[in-house]
This record gives structure tokens, sequence and C-alpha cells, in this order.
């Protein structure tokens, strides 16, 4: 498992890579959007396309992740995850609180317009 980030001006995206394990992905991904909000950064894609496999630890930090951001407008968005992916995360309701891309680049261009239009509830 590889988990590295891509921070920009207002956003950042996570991209997950191989197997997300339960103690290990959680935990790190927690501290890294921790860090994040306590500077500000209140917009977070985490990109599957790359991911093998996940467990409910993923759940557990996306449902953290909105809590953390929500209060402050910002958002969370899934980025390209597979069909079994995004079916298992449409299971639990994790599409009622973020939006799905099919590609990062699609996710920075509607943070773009959203931010123009100064609208980012998705």
């Amino acid at each position: 498992m590889e988990i590295t980030s891509n921070h920009q001006k207002n956003h950042v995206i996570f991209s997950i890579k191989g197997n997300l394990h339960q103690k290990v992905g959680d935990q790190t991904l927690k501290l890294a959007i921790q860090d994040y909000i306590e500077n500000d950064i209140v917009y977070f894609g985490f990109d599957f396309s790359e991911t093998t496999y996940f467990n409910s630890a993923i759940v557990n930090l996306l449902f953290y992740c909105y809590k953390q951001v929500f209060s402050r407008n910002g958002t969370i968005s899934l980025i390209a995850p597979n069909f079994n992916q995004e079916e298992a995360l449409r299971l639990v309701g994790i599409h009622k609180i973020s939006s799905i891309y099919s590609s990062e680049e699609d996710f920075v261009k509607d943070i773009e317009i959203k931010k123009s239009e100064g609208s980012f509830r998705f």
C-alpha cells in the first residue's frame, strides 16, 4: 500500500495505491487530513484509480473527513473508483455526501468552476 497526496492551492488529492489496510491506511490518512484542515485546506479528493482493495476503514475515513470539513464549507470527492468500489460505497450512502469523478482532471475542473461561482457544496 502506498498513499500519496497532491496538494494544490485549495484542495488535496489522496491517491491510494494497492490494498488499504485498516490500521495503517486509516490512521495515516486521518493524520494527514487533520494537518491539512489545520492549514485551512478543506476540499479533498480520494483517488481510487489504483486501489485494489479496501475495507470498512475507508468508509469510516470518508465519514470522518466529511464531518471535519462540512462545518468549514469543505467537500469530499471520490475519483475513479471502479464499479465494485463505487457500488460498495453507494451501499453505505457515501454518494449522498460526496461527488464522484472519473478523473483527477474532472475533479480539479469542477472545483475551479465552483470556486468561480462561489459555491462549493456538491
